[in-house]
Order: C-alpha cells, then structure tokens, then sequence
C-alpha cells in the first residue's frame, strides 16, 4: 500500500514537471523572432494589409481558394481594436532540414475574444508564411481554464468530495497498514494452524 501511496506521490510529481516542461518547450519553439512575426502577420490582417501579409505566404491551392479565404478571415478580423496578443500555444514539426512551426494567440477586440494559429516553414535562414486560421472563443481561455469553487453545480461538488475522501482513505490505510506491520514485527512471528490459516498475536 504504502508502494501503491509513493507510487501515486512520484506519478503527481512527473505530471508537475511535465507542465513546466510544457511552458519551457513553448518558449523554446516561440523564439522572438519567431513570435515577432506571427503577430505581425495578424497585425498586418487586422489592418488590411493583404499584400504585405502574402508577401511571404507559400499558401496550398489556386488563387481563387486563397482569395475566399482570406475574405472569410477579413470577415472577422479585419478593423478590430487588437491591445496585446497572447501566446497560448506552441507546436513543432520536423521533417529534415525543415520545421513547420505553429504558434497559437489568443487576443481581445472591442467584439469579444478571437484565437488565430499562424504556420510558418522554416528552412536554414528562409521562411514562408503556409497556414493562418482564427475563431472566435467564448471568452479568455486562462479564466475559463482556471480553477474555481464558486459557480460549480452539485454533480460537481460530489465529484470533488468523493475524489478528497479516496485519496484520504488511501493515505490512511497506508498508515494504518504500515503501523500493522511494524507492531507484527514487535510482538513475534507467526504460526500456522492445522486448518491452514495463519495466526498472528
């Protein structure tokens, strides 16, 4: 039991690290030149600037795709009031000598909360713009994530209770298995009755 107690100890602690590693990754693949120009292409769009926008952009299909997109984008992106862009994400391919690198924000207008991923191909010294996609997002995704008791409905509450009282049963039979065990070893061995089962004082 008490295997089973350090066991679920060592598995919280890797998940910990795990989530710090998480951000360190992040930062790694968002380098800040890397950063600067993801905001500057949703910037560049924001604002209406389309040619600068395509100037690096290596887009899959014809003209005609691309155009249809871009009035789908301009339909929600385009004149918004946009303060500050905040990195959410950060995702890496490799494939040889070339890194497709995807960085996600998410940011605020005067219409709610938006979220768009900038893809970039980046290769030796060069690299091209070939992917852009932004949604809307009911709110900010860190409040929303957050963890709050206030607002929970009762399913919830019991959720919470029953997950509590597992982990304080589980810790107290570990010590209270522990404590058998060591009181077993003080008071002597154990013998063993014609019947099969075993006796201990």
């Amino acid at each position: 039991m008490m295997r089973r107690v350090l066991r679920c100890g060592v598995g919280l602690l890797a998940v910990m690290t795990a989530a710090c590693g998480s951000d360190s990754l992040t930062k790694r693949i968002a380098t800040p030149e890397r950063d600067a120009r993801a905001q500057r292409a949703i910037r560049q769009l924001v604002a209406g600037e389309r040619d600068s926008f395509l100037a690096q952009a290596r887009f899959d299909g014809d003209s005609a795709t691309t155009a249809r997109a871009l009035f789908q984008i301009d339909s929600v992106l385009r004149g918004r009031r946009v303060d500050s862009l905040t990195l959410i994400g950060a995702n890496q391919f490799t494939s040889g000598n070339t890194d497709r690198i995807t960085l996600s924000y998410e940011f605020r207008t005067e219409k709610g909360w938006l979220a768009a991923s900038v893809a970039t191909l980046d290769s030796a010294s060069t690299w091209a713009l070939v992917g852009f996609h932004v949604e809307p997002l009911v709110g900010e995704l860190r409040a929303a994530n957050a963890f709050r008791l206030a607002g929970r409905s009762a399913a919830q509450y019991l959720g919470l209770l029953a997950m509590v009282a597992c982990a304080l049963f589980s810790l107290g039979t570990a010590i209270f298995s522990r404590h058998a065990g060591n009181s077993r070893s003080a008071g002597g061995g154990c013998s063993r009755r014609s019947s099969g089962w075993g006796w201990c004082p």
